[in-house]
């Protein structure tokens, strides 16, 4: 699979040092938004402190770093070698790396990469480059789909405190956990135009908060879950109708337990698990509602209101809202595969129908082949290629195998004057004499029924009827 972002980790011509360099590749910026989820490099000499991260112009040759990440251990030299990483990055972003030791693999061709002699490699890190021309990098990404959407606007977040019975539709900051005085903090965060289609899967989720003021209680507890509705609708200033919404929060909820000490203006993440439930079931039972679309809005409700904190100084976490930052304000990044079925539809020869539907997991269609002693049905291609080949139909008739990641061969009829329709799934026969009614399932990775609703007498030309039901 061709790297998302950057350059193939391949041996190159020539090496380049830059260490202690901030280097960025201008080769192939991302064409989507959504998460580095690891990254290939091939060092020419081991390489040693590396940082990696996504960056994006802001004007001419001047770019940001969006998000980074440390590499632990060395990369040794003379291969390409994969690092799984979690990097958040958007459309046009460029991937570029920082390290102390070693040497990259590099041609003297290409868009070329951006340098500048200083550790630039934080997020939020802004510096001015020089570009140098004509080369390629053996370092390039792999992403995920994902988005990342900020709160939007003041009443898209609000505080709760359910001790005093406190409510705040215009706080500055986002709490959770306890304090010496009061206790069971927490609220809601609104995220607009979530762009993830009905029936994805989720694979990761996680919520990015700036510190705004620095505590370091050793126990502070929270929760996070959502507002269990289709569409969620900007927060009312009504302490009782936050309430009732927050009652209708999802089944699945996360554990935030003992969360890290925190220093003001540094972003930390939230887990993406606490060992039994996801973040991302969160965000899956949300999208799996029936009501869900593409484009709609999700509530995030980050709270302490069990009271598990400690009532002490420093148990409680803030962090900036959109009245307190508008830039720093509450993330939400999350990842997603699209669930799109395959069809192979059925093919037609001389009346005579067979070769049932298979439902894979990506679906363009392709069109129905009409066989008169000679057909084609066409080829397709998605990432990995898979071919229909030519079938030949004479008085008997045989469509060669597909592969798919395994092979799968399912033969035309053989058309006699005693109707014989064998199928042959993964080495699975079943053969049908003339005058057989009724039905069988093949169970596999994809699951369908053929159901045999006619076959002719002795005295007439063969007539099969299948049909393929998806059974997910």
């Amino acid at each position: 699979m061709a790297v998302g972002i950057g350059s193939e980790a391949i041996d190159r011509d020539s090496s380049i040092s830059g260490t202690s360099f901030t280097i960025i590749d201008k080769n192939n910026p991302a064409s989507i938004s959504g998460e580095i989820t690891s990254i290939d490099i091939w060092a020419n000499t081991d390489v040693t402190g590396l940082e990696v991260g996504a960056f994006y112009t802001t004007n001419g040759n001047t770019l940001k770093c969006r998000a980074s990440e440390v590499i632990p251990g060395t990369i040794t030299a003379g291969s390409k070698v994969n690092k799984v990483v979690s990097i958040v990055v958007e459309i046009g972003d460029y991937i570029g790396s920082y390290h102390t030791g070693g040497n990259y693999e590099v041609d003297t061709f290409g868009d070329g990469f951006w340098y500048v002699e200083a550790r630039e490699i934080d997020p939020n890190d802004e510096s001015a480059y020089t570009l140098m021309a004509n080369r390629t990098i053996s370092l390039g990404g792999y992403i995920a789909l994902g988005i990342s959407v900020k709160v939007a606007t003041g009443t898209d977040d609000c505080f709760r405190r359910l001790s005093d019975d406190y409510w705040d539709i215009d706080t500055t900051h986002q709490y959770v956990g306890g304090a010496a005085t009061t206790e069971e903090h927490g609220g809601g965060m609104r995220f607009t135009n979530i762009t993830i289609p009905k029936g994805a899967t989720i694979t990761k989720a996680y919520l990015t908060l700036r510190c705004s003021e620095s505590y370091a209680g050793a126990n502070c507890f929270g929760k996070i879950s959502a507002e269990d509705v289709d569409d969620a609708i900007t927060f009312a200033n009504d302490k009782a109708a936050f309430d009732t919404r927050f009652a209708n929060h999802t089944t699945a909820i996360m554990d935030w337990d003992n969360i890290e000490a925190w220093t003001k203006d540094t972003d930390y993440n939230s887990p993406t698990t606490d060992g039994t439930t996801t973040f991302a079931s969160i965000i899956q039972e949300i999208v799996d509602r029936d009501g869900w679309a593409s484009g709609q809005d999700i509530v995030i409700f980050l709270e302490d209101f069990d009271d598990r904190s400690t009532h002490g100084v420093g148990e409680t976490r803030l962090a900036y809202s959109y009245e307190g930052s508008s830039t720093y304000c509450p993330q939400l990044v999350i990842t997603y595969i699209v669930n799109v079925e395959i069809t192979v539809p059925l093919a037609t020869v001389t009346g005579e129908g067979l070769v049932p539907t298979m439902i894979r997991d990506v679906k363009p269609a392709i069109p129905l082949a009409t066989i008169d002693g000679a057909g084609l049905v066409p080829t397709m291609a998605l990432d990995r290629i898979f071919s229909i080949p030519l079938a030949t139909i004479d008085s008997e008739g045989l469509a060669p195998s597909f592969a798919l990641g395994m092979v799968l061969s399912i033969p035309l009829a053989t058309i006699t004057s005693v109707g014989l329709v064998p199928t042959l799934l993964l080495g699975f026969f079943r053969g049908l004499s003339a005058g057989w009614t009724g039905s069988f399932t093949y169970t596999f990775p994809v699951k369908f029924s053929l159901n045999i609703r006619n076959i002719a007498t002795a005295t007439a030309r063969a007539l099969a009827t299948f049909t393929g039901r998806d059974l997910k």
